[in-house]
């Protein structure tokens, strides 16, 4: 994994989008980058040695990156005024060529940071030095007034920004040949072409997380929050769920797809709700709700959910009941609020507490393969989970703010009664969530969190 951070020092993007000259460029285009590390390379006192332009080859070889990035909406803008700018003073320039107007317009991110991530960059420990090297000599992005620094980042890194041919945005990309065509258009004094474009989409962050351990099934989040609304606490999870899911078949395509039916082989759609628990004042409250897409979903169902979404966003409305209605809006990836941030349900740990009760497969029996251990193993082991090398199964939870078992709502109306408890599961290397397990796991039964959180600290 490649990851290249880019802090922006002044708080401000100042570039334009070669499509619209009067709008700024939002986010920042993978090839800019590209563009400002060949001119970084330039200046080095080595210029073109060996390593650089190894190292610059390889990166353009590399597929599109994903990018961390505010989001599109998030972005504030300057007010751009129609300027126009005398000609240079040069006699290589046709001072007679007509006045057009120019534009310089600015975008002010609400995280001054930008991260292009490189997921799979076989070869990376051979060029790390020389990357170094010329990401530390990049002084500016876009506009010489875009003041940046940049850097190889080790820290965990979430997209959310994709290569995505059905994506609404589209990117400029490096790609083969890309460094040569940047050299041969400087040395005959011209500016360079646009280069190959790329859709991407913007969307919530993905389960993805750089470790050598196993992975969980379940890939994009699609996170909604409670806006207004009475509020129901984590122990109505499978009510709040069972809403979700049939507002989302009402609003997608007829007839709805698969993953969200729950028919065919498919797989299938997962919606749940997010409730304050595990912190040092949880009180358990439900927050706001999640569809997972699982990592393995063809592109057309995948599209066909987000249309859902994005419809039942427009909408604004969740009928939890006849009388509580909530107002909801989707959540952007700058969310404070660590219960709608996915990356507190994914982060890696060797220690998983249930939220919501795992409902059984099957009712323990003391038998080989029905004790309640070899249950939950084959449950881990569907989800594509290790065994966990330590099982505690009971009426509670060890996390604050969730309920007994018995206070659950957790039995639905076309299954057979179920058997239900808390689980707390040891693994013996950290598991990457999220991690939801049981006959309920569709419908947020089973759900699980990290144990300990540094402290835990406040929501």
């Amino acid at each position: 994994m490649l990851c290249l951070t880019v802090e922006f020092l002044t708080g401000r993007y100042r570039a334009t989008d070669y499509r619209k000259r009067e709008h700024a460029e939002w986010p920042p285009h993978p090839s800019r980058l590209f563009s400002a590390l060949v001119d970084a390379a330039a200046s080095l006192d080595c210029r073109w040695g060996p390593d650089v332009q190894s190292a610059l080859s390889w990166l353009e070889s590399l597929p599109p990156p994903c990018l961390q990035a505010a989001t599109a909406e998030s972005i504030g803008h300057r007010d751009v005024l129609e300027t126009f700018v005398p000609v240079n003073d040069d006699a290589t320039v046709n001072v007679d060529r007509a006045r057009r107007p120019r534009y310089f317009p600015v975008a002010w991110p609400p995280d001054p940071f930008v991260r292009f991530l490189w997921r799979d960059a076989p070869g990376f420990a051979a060029h790390q030095t020389a990357l170094e090297r010329i990401a530390s000599r990049v002084t500016y992005l876009g506009h010489s007034s875009s003041l940046t620094h940049v850097a190889i980042d080790t820290s965990p890194c979430i997209p959310n920004w994709f290569p995505d041919d059905t994506g609404s945005e589209v990117l400029r990309v490096p790609a083969k040949g890309r460094f040569e065509s940047l050299q041969h258009a400087f040395q005959l004094g011209r500016r360079p072409s646009p280069g190959p474009t790329q859709r991407y989409r913007e969307g919530a962050v993905t389960a993805t997380i750089d470790s050598k351990g196993p992975q969980s099934a379940w890939g994009e989040w699609l996170i909604l929050r409670k806006v207004e609304g009475r509020d129901l606490g984590v122990e109505h999870s499978l009510l709040v769920a069972e809403r979700l899911r049939a507002a989302l078949m009402s609003c997608a395509a007829q007839p709805p797809p698969a993953c969200l039916t729950g028919h065919g082989d498919s797989p299938h759609v997962a919606c749940l709700a997010l409730p304050f628990v595990g912190f040092d004042h949880s009180d358990g409250h439900i927050m706001g709700c999640a569809v997972l897409l699982p990592s393995r979903l063809a592109r057309e169902e995948r599209v066909a959910v987000l249309v859902a979404v994005e419809k039942l966003h427009r909408n604004g409305k969740l009928k939890v009941t006849s009388q509580n209605i909530w107002t909801i809006e989707k959540s952007s990836p700058d969310e404070r609020s660590r219960t709608l941030d996915s990356t507190t349900w994914i982060r890696p740990s060797r220690t998983w507490a249930s939220v919501t009760p795992v409902l059984l497969d099957r009712f323990p029996k003391n038998k080989p393969g029905r004790t309640l251990p070899e249950i939950v193993t084959e449950s881990c082991r569907r989800a594509g989970l290790p065994a966990p090398t330590r099982i505690e199964a009971g009426k509670h939870s060890s996390l604050v703010g969730v309920p007994p078992a018995p206070a659950f709502h957790v039995q639905r109306n076309e299954l057979p009664p179920k058997m239900a408890c808390h689980l707390r599961l040891i693994f013996d290397r950290p598991i990457a969530g999220p991690i939801l397990l049981g006959a309920g796991r569709y419908f947020g039964l089973g759900l699980f969190r990290q144990e300990t959180e540094e402290g835990a600290r406040h929501e």
